[in-house]
């Protein structure tokens, strides 16, 4: 309902069976970040497409042959470990995809809230909203009611409380402490949230207020844990 077809990549019937199944999909290399390694790979009529983005250049090339899909998909994951990802109809704003960046933390309670929400917008052309491959920040607040008007609050709060649901079950997944984590979720046309990513160690958000009140919430917590570690006295 709220997470997109994904596989591990070993070996290219994964591929092939997301393309079957959708048309169109992402890969995204395990280990990497700030959206760097990411291809989308769509069929179009009888040929296929595949986009990237290399040294600062958004790139797409074409062909028919299946063979020569392969090897151009050799070529560029170069050994690396990948997942498959079905691709997502997301929403537009001005044109341009957009998805939903939140901070989730521990607070004070040692509960998961939320600390904030950005808006991530593709810069021209590229397949993912990472504002190193072109993309820019925007918030909530002028984004969501542009593009969904009334329902704007609704898809918000359903947004958020996706992430809410997620943050534990995460935790409890890696049988770990997290204190924070930033997680990435796409806002369909309808407004249906997808949940794409979480990072335990989340890079800084831009946004001021975000970071103010990561700051807080983290100091917070910390507190919490020490008062746990001294018996609460």
């Amino acid at each position: 309902k709220h997470l997109p077809w994904t596989r591990l990549v070993r070996s290219r019937a994964d591929i092939e069976s997301g393309l079957r199944q959708f048309g169109s999909i992402y890969l995204k290399p395990r280990h990497a970040f700030a959206g760097k390694g990411i291809f989308r790979v769509s069929l179009q009529g009888n040929g296929w497409s595949f986009r990237y983005r290399q040294k600062g250049t958004n790139r797409e090339v074409r062909g028919t042959s299946r063979l020569e899909l392969w090897q151009l998909l050799d070529h560029q994951m170069a050994g690396r470990s990948y997942i498959v990802q079905q691709a997502i109809s997301l929403a537009r704003y001005k044109g341009r995809a957009f998805d939903v960046r939140l901070l989730a933390q521990k607070n004070g309670s040692g509960q998961w809230q939320m600390s904030g929400m950005g808006i991530r917008v593709a810069g021209k052309g590229s397949i993912t909203t990472h504002v190193p491959n072109g993309g820019y920040i925007a918030t909530a607040e002028e984004v969501l009611p542009v593009v969904f008007g009334a329902d704007a609050e609704s898809v918000r709060d359903n947004a958020s409380r996706l992430a809410m649901l997620i943050a534990p079950k995460v935790e409890l997944g890696y049988k770990g402490l997290f204190g924070e984590m930033s997680m990435d979720i796409g806002l369909d046309i309808q407004g249906h949230p997808w949940f794409f990513e979480a990072n335990a160690k989340p890079m800084r958000f831009d946004e001021r207020r975000i970071r103010r009140a990561g700051l807080k919430t983290l100091v917070a917590y910390t507190r919490y844990l020490a008062g746990r570690a001294d018996g609460g006295r």
